[in-house]
């Protein structure tokens, strides 16, 4: 064994540069496959991160005109889409059997949400009018977002005992030069599509996360409930967090079954069919890393098998020496790669 280290030492010095070479190559593309996997990883749990805690849930708890808007829509739960108003007794009868659904299966359940989320303007001095989509936060969601680091603080606090105060995302703060303190005013529309307006502090900016984490504006639940004129039991959407993720399919599928009649009005659907658009293409962004790591992998390969060729051919001389002096084919192997 002595012997074979030193002859592949002596091959190795024979020919610096192409050492050199080699040893470049397979420490650059080490490098290369180490920091694209890391960042595919990154992009894959950002992205799903943000769809489970900021938008699906475990479980999400529809009505009918968000069904509608179709799973393979990446703005199904970023636009207005809510409970028809006009079909009060149904809606109430609906949600009376989630509760009780929810109440009778706690021990399964971590987090329930009844979220409030309407979209919209930010208006500007500039005329510069932008889309926001106003988040009804309570204390226990917060946690959730930041334990979850879901999303992250740059400065203030996401939730504030500032009944008027908002949260945005360093994205917007930048592009009006926000800072903490400064008022806004926003305009939306009321659950009797009456026009409001209103004035909110900045109190807190988050870290910018995937583009569409970034058009969130954190507000109070409660006022949020006030403003759009929602009573005790309407909401936009139930997210339900289980204790344990696998049981998302047959959590939706009980409720369901449970709910019964009602699923004309308000239906649950797991995470990875509520939005078919944020779980493929997690999935399909991990497959092209895959692809594009398989076809490197094989371009080197046909490389260094070329190139070391080469290289047994210009030793094919040697290699008879050795064998003539009693080297078996196992030995010549190691020899060969040391």
């Amino acid at each position: 064994m002595f012997i074979e280290l030193k002859i592949a030492l002596r091959n190795v010095l024979n020919n610096k540069k192409r050492s050199i070479l080699h040893g470049s190559i397979i420490l650059v593309v080490s490098l290369l496959l180490f920091f694209s996997d890391s960042a595919m990883n990154g992009v894959y749990n950002q992205s799903l991160r943000g769809y489970l805690y900021l938008q699906s849930g475990h479980v999400a708890v529809e009505w009918e005109s968000t069904r509608k808007i179709g799973d393979m829509s990446a703005a199904k739960f970023l636009i207005d889409s809510s409970f028809d108003s006009d079909n009060k007794s149904d809606n109430k009868e609906a949600v009376r059997k989630l509760k009780e659904y929810v109440t009778n299966n706690n021990e399964n359940i971590e987090h329930v949400f009844y979220s409030i989320r309407k979209n919209a303007i930010l208006k500007n001095d500039d005329k510069n009018n932008e889309s926001i989509i106003l988040y009804g936060l309570n204390a226990e969601n917060k946690d959730m977002i930041i334990s979850t680091k879901t999303l992250s603080m740059a400065e203030g606090q996401m939730l504030s005992d500032n009944k008027n105060g908002i949260c945005i995302s360093m994205s917007m703060a930048e592009d009006h030069n926000y800072k903490i303190g400064d008022k806004i005013s926003l305009e939306l529309y009321a659950k009797d599509k009456s026009q409001i307006k209103c004035e909110f502090e900045i109190t807190g900016i988050y870290n910018n996360g995937a583009g569409y984490d970034n058009l969130y504006g954190f507000i109070n639940h409660d006022r949020l409930k006030e403003l759009v004129k929602y009573e005790d039991d309407e909401f936009d959407l139930c997210r339900i967090y289980l204790k344990d993720l696998k049981d998302s399919e047959t959590v939706a599928s009980d409720i369901n079954k449970y709910i019964g009649d009602c699923n004309d009005v308000l239906k649950a659907e797991d995470y990875n069919t509520a939005s078919v658009f944020y779980t493929s293409i997690s999935k399909n962004l991990k497959f092209f890393f895959v692809v594009f790591t398989a076809f490197l992998l094989i371009m080197i390969g046909l490389g260094m098998q070329s190139t070391l060729k080469l290289n047994l051919f210009q030793r094919l001389r040697e290699f008879g020496t050795l064998r003539a002096i009693g080297y078996n084919k196992k030995k010549m192997f190691f020899h060969c790669f040391p």
